[in-house]
């Protein structure tokens, strides 16, 4: 009964869909930087393609940009790891996104 616990089936399910990611060590080759205190964020290599796991641990939504260094390959676009859904493009090794207040996302960078 108390208020998340409605959501708790697909925090369940988004958590075995990361375990791939999970699983992979917690350093990479590569590095990213971000701007925004409040936002904590982590890097992971599979397949060959970067990915990043941020957590907005603000009472508001937060636009973060994230500065990559590193990587093997030039990505191009931001894509959804749960539902594959570009969110933005790359420039100059960086991107933006908006996390909504306490919101989470992790991101797979692509070269295409």
């Amino acid at each position: 009964e108390l208020p998340w616990w409605s959501d708790f089936p697909n925090l369940r399910r988004e958590i075995e869909e990361m375990m791939p990611l999970i699983r992979q060590r917690h350093w990479t080759e590569w590095t990213v930087n971000c701007d925004a205190n409040d936002v904590d964020f982590g890097t992971r290599t599979l397949g060959n393609e970067g990915y990043i796991i941020a957590a907005n641990y603000n009472d508001s939504d937060t636009t973060a940009t994230f500065i990559t260094k590193g990587l093997s390959y030039t990505p191009k676009s931001v894509r959804n790891y749960f539902t594959g859904e570009e969110i933005t493009t790359f420039k100059d090794s960086a991107f933006s996104v908006t996390l909504s207040a306490y919101g989470s996302g992790v991101y797979r960078l692509l070269a295409q």
